[in-house]
């Protein structure tokens, strides 16, 4: 009796082993088999992840937003001193680390990649945009207009050309000055030296209607280039003029012997300051934007080296006259 009762039980085990497998086969098939809405909605039920309404749990920082919350409203019922809240600070940095976790995370985070790791289709892209073509300034490769400049000084130290604001060009070839109309083309004579005298600097005024010339006679004349009339002449040097600068009705004017002339052109007794600190040839001279600073260039030791010296115009401030 004892071993048919075994025997049954065997049997019974074997028939509830092979209902397990018939149940498992069925539902994988039917699994396998239904639509694919219904496949995800069935992967979504068994996935632990959470739905668009219902927070992740382990994503989400509920220990932290509760701190945060109560930090917040305790700082609100009491003022703390400076020192009280940087140990709160310091405190809460240890005890909940900023390791990125939201209040409320409706996903898992995306793994980080390995050190080192570089996506194959970034690469690819990232070297394409590299290697595009961009656009530059286009820079011409030849002259515009080319004019014919006879009796030009070969001189590097003269300063014998100037652009006004009014779009005109003044030039000096030897003893003459000549105006160039860069809009219409025109070409005029505005005025000529003495055989023995060249024009060694010239220099437009801000109003683009004056220009002032610098001669090797050690003089400066100031020019209507409107009217073609000569407004004035000034001295004070002792030898060419070969710099030239405006400051408003302020004109810097330098010279071979060195010295650097501020005439006022308003007034008759021009030469209002005069800045004696350089024993060589000024070739340079130009105000800053404010007016304020004024930077000479000098030949040093008779060579090419240049230096370029700024000067405080606060030394000879000019004040204004009625």
């Amino acid at each position: 009796f004892q071993s048919f009762e075994k025997k049954t039980k065997a049997i019974l085990q074997i028939e509830m082993s092979c209902e397990n497998i018939e149940s498992a086969f069925a539902s994988s098939f039917a699994h396998a088999t239904a639509p694919r809405w219904q496949r995800k909605a069935m992967a979504a039920l068994a996935s632990p992840q959470a739905d668009r309404f219902i927070p992740n749990r382990t994503a989400s920082s509920i220990e932290e937003s509760h701190y945060q919350l109560t930090a917040s409203c305790d700082a609100a019922d009491e003022a703390c001193s400076p020192a009280t809240l940087d140990y709160q600070r310091a405190m809460a940095g240890c005890l909940f680390p900023d390791n990125g976790n939201k209040v409320l995370a409706f996903s898992q985070q995306a793994p980080k990649a390995a050190e080192g790791y570089q996506a194959d289709a970034r690469v690819l892209y990232s070297a394409a945009k590299a290697g595009a073509a961009k656009a530059g300034r286009h820079i011409p490769q030849t002259a515009d207009r080319i004019l014919d400049a006879p009796d030009l000084k070969s001189d590097f130290y003269l300063n014998t050309l100037d652009w006004s604001a009014s779009n005109v060009v003044a030039v000096a070839l030897g003893s003459t000055v000549y105006l160039w109309n860069a809009a219409s083309g025109s070409i005029s004579e505005l005025c000529s030296t003495a055989a023995d005298d060249y024009v060694a600097s010239v220099s437009w005024l801000n109003d683009g209607v004056h220009v002032a010339v610098g001669t090797n006679n050690a003089t400066v004349q100031i020019w209507d280039a409107q009217r073609m009339q000569k407004v004035r002449t000034m001295g004070g040097h002792a030898s060419r003029v070969a710099a030239l600068a405006w400051n408003e009705h302020i004109l810097s004017s330098g010279s071979r012997s060195g010295a650097i002339i501020n005439s006022d052109v308003r007034v008759a007794d021009h030469a209002v300051a005069t800045l004696q600190g350089h024993t060589q040839e000024v070739c340079g001279l130009r105000w800053s934007a404010d007016g304020r600073q004024l930077a000479r260039r000098v030949v040093m030791l008779c060579a090419v080296l240049c230096c370029v010296v700024l000067c405080c115009a606060g030394l000879f401030r000019v004040c204004s006259t009625a």
